[in-house]
């Protein structure tokens, strides 16, 4: 177990490009609580019966990044979250705990990359890694408690079997820890201890996590068949073959035996997507097929069940569809841009999905209609986790975001770019700053746009709301105003907006926008940019010195160092978020009565150089309130 200083908390944004909570407590893990409402979600889709349907949590609009905290490896665990910590694993082998604010607690590694989903019962968090140990964490520190080992990995039956990308997630339940295993078994360890208890022997890998209800655990392998097993004796109940158990995956050249995806079990049925193409709903008791709803070939993955409905993502196919609990028949269909292994989340009358793009979705529950897209650097194979006013979501970036979700308004973003300003700007780059965030929903604005969206949010007060990434480090005359303490864009900052900017000082040594000249070095205008920004540069100037990250500034997204120019003094600004070699701030927040997360954000990179457009985003992104 190490503690969490080496890693960054960074409460809002992420690091690659883009990205998308609050919580409450309390619960106990049960046999069958999964129709009860509870305000934790301690295990993989929330409790044993796995339905992913959560008791509140998340919202209709979207409103930045409360927080985003950076591992070395993709994220396809899904959080858990009990005794206000989130605990998710890592695909650099370690198991991580913050609080809800982000502040990172402990991590410890597994000696094995983390793709199951952690479980917490009795002060432990459970997880299992690549290499089939399943491990028992202490939650106050994460220290090790017991682990124990199941066997290697069991042979495919094909071989070119691909998406192997998940372990199973263990289910706590009844005093045990019931787990599937590459091993080809489903093992229950006793919970205090980590003694075996017992292991029931299938056809296949057993990737699938373990739904539980009334004593019964339902499990998918990947030999094509879904089982069912008496938690508390290990004994077969029954087994149910899906039509991919008597395929040829060799005859289609991809896999469609295997039922790697979690079952989800309420009001009697399990519901169970296969890579055959099949959504299955089988009787709980008797394991006898009530219906099937044939997507055509291409594989289901993880349902939700919630109101009547059973939410099932399409992979190849890209789609999610609602169908009716019931009877199977479909009650809506969405398209999707890209495939979808992401289980589906259910809170308060939206549907929450990922997918390979790194798309995270907010879709109505009764029709589908799209209520909000928020788009991280990486695909997000995990779950969502709707907690009040937030959605926690991990992505193959190898970030774990806590969305900022709310009820109002959301947050308008725009990117200055003006093919007219080309000549007049110093950093590099500004084409790839403006396709980047063009592509996670910023609208393009040239100066004469810019200067409409800064008065109307000036004049319908919501400059609060709204950020500005300046992808160009020029500030063009009309949107500085011929005073710039009274301009365009100081009237927008003292509203409390948000702009961004990295690069040459804004009116420090503008370049003639036709010629692309600056003049000599007694063309420098520090009065201007103080006048504008209430920052006094009478201390910077043009030689390049070294500069790294504070606390703060890593918080934001900044890491390692670089070489910067135009330092101010620290006493000037708010926060500072990096300091050059002469203790000046060289990356640093103004605030002007918005609060945290609105201001002038300088980057502080070296004028000239690339403009970094994952950082400027994720820096954009920071919205901790």
């Amino acid at each position: 177990m190490a503690p969490m200083a080496p890693m960054t908390a960074i409460p809002r944004s992420f690091w690659p490009v883009c990205v998308t909570t609050a919580l409450v407590l309390s619960c106990a893990l049960g046999g069958a609580q999964e129709d009860s409402p509870q305000k934790e979600s301690p295990m993989f889709r929330r409790d044993p019966g796995h339905t992913g349907a959560y008791a509140s949590g998340g919202g209709p609009a979207l409103g930045g990044v409360r927080w985003r905290i950076q591992t070395d490896g993709p994220i396809r665990s899904t959080p858990a979250v009990a005794g206000g910590h989130v605990y998710f694993g890592s695909s650099d082998g370690h198991v991580y705990a913050v609080d809800l604010d982000g502040k990172p607690l402990w991590k410890t590694d597994l000696g094995g990359a983390v793709t199951s989903s952690p479980a917490v019962s009795n002060g432990r968090v459970f997880a299992q890694n690549r290499f089939g140990e399943v491990v028992a964490l202490n939650a106050a520190d994460g220290t090790v408690a017991w682990k124990a080992k199941t066997g290697p990995d069991a042979p495919l039956a094909w071989g070119f079997e691909s998406g192997d990308l998940y372990v199973s997630s263990p289910t706590v339940t009844d005093g045990k820890v019931v787990i599937g295993s590459g091993d080809g078994q489903i093992w229950a360890f006793d919970e205090p201890s980590g003694k075996p208890l017992w292991q029931v022997k299938t056809g296949g890998r057993v990737r699938a996590s373990a739904a539980v209800a009334n004593g019964v655990a339902y499990i998918g392998s990947l030999d094509g068949s879904v089982y069912a097993v008496a938690v508390n004796t290990g004994k077969l109940v029954w087994r149910f073959d899906t039509k991919g158990r008597g395929l040829d995956s060799g005859k289609y050249g991809f896999d469609r035996k295997s039922v790697q995806f979690t079952p989800a079990v309420a009001d009697g049925l399990v519901y169970v997507g296969a890579r055959d193409g099949i959504l299955y709903a089988i009787d709980a008791a008797s394991g006898k097929e009530k219906w099937r709803f044939d997507q055509q070939v291409s594989w289901v993955t993880t349902p939700a069940v919630a109101d009547g409905l059973v939410f099932a993502p399409s992979s190849d196919a890209r789609f999610i569809q609602a169908v009716y609990a019931k009877t199977g028949v479909e009650a809506w269909r969405v398209p999707n841009a890209a495939p979808v292994w992401s289980p589906p989340a259910v809170a308060g009358g939206l549907v929450y999905i990922g997918d390979f793009l790194g798309n995270v979705r907010a879709l109505d529950e009764k029709t589908g209609k799209d209520r909000w897209t928020y788009r991280v650097d990486g695909p997000v194979l995990g779950g969502a986790v709707p907690v009040p006013g937030a959605l926690l979501v991990g992505s193959g970036d190898g970030a774990l975001y806590a969305l900022n979700t709310t009820t109002g308004e959301p947050l308008k973003r725009a990117v200055f770019w003006d093919p007219a300003f080309l000549k007049a700007t110093w950093a590099s780059g500004s084409d790839a700053v403006r396709d980047t965030l063009q592509a996670h929903g910023y609208e393009v604005t040239n100066a004469a746009a810019l200067e409409k969206l800064l008065q109307s949010a000036v004049t319908n007060k919501t400059a609060n709301r709204t950020v500005v990434v300046f992808a160009m480090d020029h500030v063009p005359s009309q949107i500085a105003g011929t005073n710039p303490a009274q301009g365009p864009l100081r009237r927008f900052l003292d509203a409390g907006g948000k702009v961004v900017w990295s690069g040459m000082p804004p009116l420090l040594w503008p370049r003639d926008p036709q010629s692309g000249n600056p003049g000599g070095y007694d063309k420098m205008n520090r009065p201007a940019t103080q006048s504008l920004l209430g920052v006094d540069y009478a201390s910077a100037n043009f030689d390049s010195v070294g500069a790294t990250p504070t606390p703060e500034g890593k918080i934001y997204g900044l890491k390692g160092w670089w070489i910067t120019a135009w330092g101010v003094n620290p006493a000037g600004v708010t926060e500072v978020l990096a300091k050059d070699e002469n203790g000046l701030a060289a990356a640093w927040v103004k605030e002007y009565g918005g609060g945290p997360g609105t201001g002038f954000v300088m980057i502080g990179r070296n004028p000239g150089g690339a403009t970094d457009p994952a950082l400027m985003l994720a820096v954009a992104e920071h919205r901790p309130r």
